[in-house]
């Protein structure tokens, strides 16, 4: 849960939102108490995506096949790749066609394509543990002995993927379900409005944060590049 994450600093999201808003206004070399922090920054300064930061965060290489292996080192050297261009030089570099390509080259190929698959493999779970948040791990209870689900060599379960999924949603679920009325000052002379989100707002709110790609799109420019001044104002 977002307590658990941030040990136990924030129970909610609002909480989590007013502690990042009240925060002075960062230095270029402002380190944030906070190491998962820093490790968003970091990555976005050196000139990665915000895709690819949840890309280290969700992808469970170890279930990937040795045709999609191939595909993803090729996307994170050429970030510019459509999936055309990917499938085309796949393609060329492998001969598995059996319709067009003789039993020995597609054998041949597949030997290749294995062997490539398990290097791509291994430099893709390098850079992943790179930019890995860790998980806060609970202090086991003396009377509760739970058998912790084994993860993968690339140190992140199906488990794990889809806990931190549910957990995203279950803090957006939380933090609109209690949302509070916003109050506007008027003037210096104290006068103010409240303003309450209508059940349509909310509702648009809950899917525009569910989708975590949605989410972090409001710290990309228009050019594609990452607004990293802009994140570090709210962090």
């Amino acid at each position: 849960m977002l307590s658990e994450k941030f040990d136990g600093k924030f129970k909610s999201f609002e909480e989590l939102k007013e502690a990042l808003e009240n925060k002075p206004e960062p230095k270029d070399d402002k380190k944030y108490e906070d190491e998962r922090l820093n490790t968003l920054v970091d990555f976005m300064e050196k000139g990665g995506q915000m895709e690819d930061f949840l890309s280290t965060q969700l992808t469970n290489y170890d279930e990937m096949s040795d045709e999609a292996l191939i595909k993803a080192e090729l996307k994170s050297i050429d970030k510019d790749l459509t999936d055309e261009d990917i499938a085309l030089l796949f393609s060329d570099r492998y001969k598995l066609d059996e319709e067009e390509f003789e039993e020995d080259q597609i054998k041949l190929s597949k030997l290749k394509l294995r062997r490539d698959a398990k290097e791509a493999k291994r430099k893709l779970v390098e850079e992943q543990k790179k930019y890995l948040v860790p998980e806060k791990k609970a202090e086991p209870k003396q009377e509760i002995v739970e058998e912790k689900p084994q993860e993968t060599t690339t140190g992140i379960s199906q488990e794990e993927i889809a806990r931190r999924n549910k957990e995203w949603s279950d803090v957006v679920e939380k933090a609109t379900s209690e949302s509070k009325p916003i109050t506007f000052a008027l003037n210096d002379n104290g006068e103010s409005f409240d303003y309450t989100l209508t059940d349509d707002v909310i509702s648009k709110v809950k899917t525009d944060m569910s989708d975590l790609s949605t989410f972090w799109a409001r710290y990309v420019k228009e050019d594609g590049t990452n607004d990293v001044e802009k994140l570090k104002k709210i962090l």
